[in-house]
């Protein structure tokens, strides 16, 4: 008897024929595969220890859509996940005015958007100065000197060593560097920093008791000397000494700013008080395109605002910190070296001891002889006051002596200056 040999069917003759380890018919794998199979399928094709194959059109598309499934839930989850960007402006904006954090804005264009409304911008100012104006803008009333010979006034001024351990240093520190950024921003203009500040005080000072005093003197014109200021500055005063007016930021700056301009005094005789009574900054920090100028007129105003926020007459009277070499010879450049048409109001507010400090030497004696050669042509009587205030204070080796300054215009002793005052 002969045994019968079957040959396999067709289908598995093909499949053999292509070298395919799986057929329609076994049953091992159907056409219409699971989401797991169909996973797995496609890790075997790609593994190496298998043989490649290309995957049915079947395959393919379910291998597709196990893919978009596979992405559906993260797409999910990232539109789920709390971004600042999707807040309401009102909510940002708490969040900005809390934290205080000028890379907030600069984060993203859609925050900086959101960020860049004007009443923003003005809250920010508040904020950034609150501690400031709400120290400095008179919780009391304050007396003038004429007041003081008639009276003996407890003004709230604390020792230097008070003070110091009244406030952190770090603190400090922090605070400074947010007014000098934002006293940087192009929007913060003289005009604009006067409107914030009258809306700080309508805010947070209504109802205290502010009196101008007239108390502008500088070591040539102390006390109630002002016969040089315009109309307007005195009927400015009247009207505060007679109750007549609240605080206004603006026609108070305007009436100093006007006075100013009026006192050309050089700086060997200027002081703080010769600027203003009404301090806004405890320091006032300068931005440096204000110390290098060149300047024009909204930026020499800005300028002034600054200089007038200090009272004590024995400081420069503006809060530099440490600046770059290049940054004091950028600015005694512009002020004096270079400047054709001296302005004295720019020369006080920027002339003090840390403009000189820690100049190279032989940028001192490259300057000194411009000022010396400015010196022999001659000028108006102010100019050359300045010229040799300047070259009194860069001369540290006294070789161009008979370029200083004139004992004429210089008090012999601090006591001098006190018997003036009084």
């Amino acid at each position: 008897m002969v045994a019968s040999t079957t040959s396999p069917p067709s289908c598995i003759q093909e499949n053999q024929a292509e070298g395919s380890v799986v057929t329609k018919n076994t049953g091992r794998f159907s056409t219409s595969m699971c989401h797991c199979q169909a996973q797995k399928a496609v890790q075997e094709k790609n593994s190496p220890l298998l043989p490649e194959m290309d995957p049915t059109p079947m395959q393919g598309r379910e291998t597709l859509k196990q893919s978009l499934s596979d992405s559906v839930p993260a797409t999910c989850s990232s539109c789920s996940r709390p971004s600042l960007q999707n807040l309401p402006v009102e909510l940002l904006e708490k969040i900005f005015l809390y934290s205080m954090n000028l890379a907030l804005p600069r984060s993203s264009p859609l925050l900086g958007a959101k960020l860049s409304a004007k009443v923003t911008r003005r809250r920010v100012i508040m904020t950034a100065f609150h501690e400031n104006w709400d120290w400095t803008l008179g919780k009391g009333e304050v007396k003038s000197h004429s007041e003081k010979d008639k009276e003996e006034v407890n003004l709230p001024v604390l020792p230097e060593s008070e003070k110091c351990s009244e406030f952190d240093a770090e603190k400090f520190k922090k605070e400074a560097s947010l007014q000098y950024a934002l006293l940087s921003m192009p929007w913060a203009n003289i005009d604009f920093i006067l409107d914030v500040e009258q809306a700080w005080a309508r805010k947070h000072a209504r109802g205290r008791c502010f009196k101008r005093h007239n108390n502008w003197g500088g070591r040539f014109s102390p006390g109630e000397h002002a016969s040089y200021a315009p109309e307007s500055y005195h009927q400015h005063i009247l009207q505060h000494s007679l109750g007549e007016l609240t605080f206004d930021a603006r026609a108070c700056f305007e009436a100093d700013y006007a006075r100013a301009l009026a006192h050309r005094i050089p700086p060997g005789s200027f002081s703080v008080g010769t600027v203003s009574e009404m301090p806004e900054l405890t320091p006032p920090v300068v931005p440096v395109d204000l110390i290098t100028g060149p300047w024009n007129e909204e930026q020499k105003r800005r300028l002034f605002w600054l200089a007038r926020a200090n009272l004590d007459q024995y400081v420069d009277p503006l809060y530099l910190g440490s600046r770059p070499v290049e940054v004091k010879l950028a600015c005694l450049d512009a002020a004096v070296i270079s400047a054709e048409v001296l302005d004295p109001l720019i020369v006080n507010c920027l002339m003090g001891p840390w403009l000189f400090e820690d100049l190279p030497r032989d940028a001192e004696h490259e300057r000194l002889l411009k000022l010396v050669d400015r010196i022999d042509r001659g000028g108006e009587e102010l100019d050359m006051d300045i010229l040799r205030f300047v070259v009194t204070q860069l001369d540290r080796d006294c070789r161009f002596l008979e370029y200083h300054c004139s004992s004429e215009t210089e008090y012999e002793s601090e006591s001098d200056w006190e018997d003036d005052v009084q």
